[in-house]
């Protein structure tokens, strides 16, 4: 199998989904990455063009598209060598799949591609997002005409793909980090900790405005990426905790202890998986979701937090120490199932 990793320096979880999957020395990876530092024995990369990819929107959407070229001229390049592979495309970046698809033409190679989302949408560029979107199920269509397979990790992705897509589409759920459990008190003070990076499409203000009426105890903490002026606003008008910034392991799991749930008050625009609860769960620390399909589905079936909204505010303010231990052990459950360690042998089977 030849993996395909376009995006392996931005941050997020890139670099440890791929790394993952690596695990027969007889598989390849193709990818872009800012230095040396990861190159291993049957693996291929360049540097990207674009190394200030979140500076703005047309820089984005510039590195995606480079980046991705850069990869498929690397598989071209080694051709020979890549003979006998199919070929797994960890990211689905339309237009160059469209320039893949041409090119498979003649090289006829069985391909899988993994969709992490299917539906992001953005309140500004509505123009720019909606000619993404045309073009995404366009290729889409394409896709069926060629030996490919489809790998998403929420049921709801499926669903939307299949009114374009009539090949196979598998659902693995996505994976969390290894299990590294903080022992902690249990503090029952209404305090909740929302990380990650605080993003214009997340749409966190009515949910978090929404705990702040409740009197629950907001620590925000991570990298603010737009409308600074408003973030630290409400961190002066309403006694919020802000802590602008990346954080690492030690700080992270110091503020773990200090607060109950980790929240995650997504709007109901988003259709991402939000990678803050697998970073969650595999702390041992319960979550409060948004009423959001990805997140209810999850909750429901292993028992790991609760949705907040206002019918289950009493079962959180109230919740007593044993509950709060079951739902932490629940996450720890999840997590031994459902890992970056063992999703290799999980993926492996559709090979």
């Amino acid at each position: 199998m030849i993996f395909v990793q376009p995006y392996m320096s931005w941050e997020g979880h890139y670099k440890i989904y791929t790394e993952s999957l690596l695990k027969n020395n007889k598989d390849y990876l193709v990818y872009t990455y800012n230095n040396s530092s990861l190159q291993k024995k049957n693996t291929f990369f360049k540097k990207p063009l674009i190394k200030k990819y979140n500076k703005n929107i047309l820089l984005f959407i510039l590195s995606r598209i480079t980046n991705y070229i850069i990869c498929l001229y690397i598989l071209c390049l080694n051709f020979k060598k890549f003979k006998k592979h199919k070929i797994h495309f960890l990211e689905f970046e339309p237009v160059s799949i469209f320039v893949f698809l041409i090119l498979n033409f003649f090289l006829r190679k069985k391909i899988y591609i993994t969709i992490h989302s299917t539906n992001l949408i953005k309140k500004k560029q509505a123009l720019l997002f909606f000619i993404q979107r045309v073009i995404f199920y366009f290729v889409l269509v394409l896709l069926n005409f060629c030996k490919s397979n489809i790998v998403v990790h929420k049921e709801e992705d499926k669903s939307r793909l299949k009114k374009f897509y009539k090949r196979k589409i598998y659902v693995f759920d996505y994976p969390t980090p290894k299990l590294n459990f903080v022992k902690k008190k249990f503090l029952s003070n209404n305090s909740l900790l929302i990380i990650g990076q605080i993003r214009d499409d997340k749409n966190f203000e009515e949910l978090i405005n929404f705990a702040i009426t409740n009197d629950f105890q907001i620590t925000i903490a991570g990298k603010i990426m737009y409308n600074k002026d408003y973030w630290y606003s409400l961190k002066k008008e309403q006694n919020i905790k802000l802590i602008d910034e990346y954080l690492d392991i030690k700080k992270l799991k110091s503020l773990i202890k200090m607060n109950d749930f980790i929240f995650l008050p997504y709007g109901s625009k988003y259709s991402g998986s939000a990678g803050p609860l697998k970073d969650s769960l595999s702390y041992g620390q319960p979550v409060l979701c948004s009423n959001l399909d990805q997140f209810k589905k999850i909750i429901q079936k292993y028992k790991i937090g609760y949705i907040f909204e206002k019918k289950n505010l009493d079962k959180i303010k109230k919740i007593k120490k044993r509950e709060y231990h079951k739902l932490r052990n629940n996450c720890v459950k999840y997590v031994i199932k459902n890992n970056f360690d063992n999703f290799y042998n999980k993926m492996k089977k559709i090979y």
